[in-house]
């Protein structure tokens, strides 16, 4: 039997806290941000990125996407709050531009599910599809199939290797990966006073976020702080291995002062091990918002730093780049980017919002009330 993962669309969607529509009725995506001074990294194709603002639709755009009545399903990367909040972008967007999601699927970023995902989505007549190619390296052989059958593609993050916009897929959607690790290596240097030792947990296979993201932190580390002995790289090549890795980690290297974990879930993982062996003073610094991380950090807990991205806007750019194609209207950079942002107690609710598009859980809040 083949191993899928599509799931029924019968979903509860927030009810969107922004405005999207602009006065002279066309759209742009909400919540709008200026675009910073410097991104350290260039687009996909090597080209200067394009920044989220920089995408919009005139009313009459807008009428013409409205009236294709187009479908399209999208493949999230994992299970995770993270990709939910992609989701919930992408189907307020959706909402606004007549676009059906038809399929919806996740692979836990393992490639031989995503080609079971995409096979299944290119049945279901879809005109585009939304993923995140995994093992970068091998993925063409996935999606060359879905080109061959003129469905057009639009990714998130990552792309397989060889693949040109505007000739094999729309556009992507990403944020400056180099500065995620940048942010949080800063931040776990400060937590334990710019001395000790630290270690990371980094993701092993190929995917361009994490790989970018992880090697930026240990790079950060390795020349801004020489007072900083960076005692292990430790590798995992998905979420289920971290705790096993974790506490081979913290066996070798009792008196760690800093972890590194590659994104949240995984950090949920390594953090339930760093609890297990009572380390209250171990620090820990990780990319990508979830409850739990969140409400470690809110208690001043081991999390000391969360970088994060603001998913809920990636889903909303990926659904102006699904316009974009159907138009043919022409994009002046293969990707396109938005905010990256760490966060502290004092600024999560507002990060929670705009970031996953929906208040911050009770929970949470309590924990901040208490603070």
């Amino acid at each position: 039997m083949k191993r899928t993962l599509l799931v029924a669309l019968v979903l509860v969607f927030t009810i969107s806290l922004f405005a999207y529509a602009q006065d002279d009725g066309g759209y742009r995506i909400p919540n709008p941000v200026e675009r910073p001074e410097v991104i350290t990294m260039k687009g996909l194709d090597g080209d200067e990125p394009g920044w989220f603002t920089d995408l919009y639709f005139t009313a009459e755009e807008l009428e013409q996407i409205r009236a294709m009545n187009l479908r399209i399903a999208y493949e999230m990367p994992n299970q995770s709050e993270f990709s939910e909040a992609v989701l919930r972008g992408l189907q307020d967007a959706c909402d606004i531009l007549n676009i059906k999601i038809v399929g919806l699927a996740y692979c836990e970023n393992d490639p031989a599910l995503q080609k079971i995902n995409m096979e299944n989505f290119a049945a279901l007549g879809v005109d585009f599809i939304i993923s995140q190619a995994q093992e970068v390296d091998m993925a063409a052989a996935t999606y060359d199939a879905l080109k061959e059958a003129g469905i057009k593609l639009v990714f998130q993050a990552n792309v397989p290797t060889g693949y040109k916009a505007g000739v094999d897929y729309v556009a992507v959607a990403a944020t400056d990966y180099h500065q995620y690790g940048i942010l949080a290596a800063d931040a776990l240097a400060e937590a334990i006073g710019y001395e000790g030792k630290v270690a990371i947990i980094y993701l092993a296979s190929v995917n361009q976020v994490s790989n970018t993201r992880d090697r930026a932190f240990v790079n950060r580390i390795k020349t801004a702080y020489p007072n900083i002995q960076l005692v292990e790289e430790a590798g995992i090549e998905a979420p289920p291995d971290t705790s096993a890795v974790a506490s081979a980690l913290l066996t070798r290297h009792p008196d760690l002062d800093g972890l590194h974990v590659t994104f949240a879930e995984p950090a949920t993982e390594a953090l339930e091990v760093v609890r297990s062996l009572g380390k209250k003073n171990l620090k820990m610094s990780t990319v990508d918002f979830n409850s739990m991380v969140a409400l470690d950090m809110i208690q001043d807990g081991n999390i000391c730093a969360i970088i994060v991205d603001r998913p809920y806007l990636l889903g909303h750019m990926m659904a102006t780049m699904v316009g974009y194609g159907a138009l043919g209207k022409e994009l002046e950079s293969s990707t396109y980017m938005g905010p990256i942002v760490s966060v502290s107690p004092e600024n999560i609710e507002e990060e929670w919002l705009a970031g996953f598009g929906q208040e911050l859980p009770r929970e949470l809040k309590r924990a901040l009330e208490r603070r």
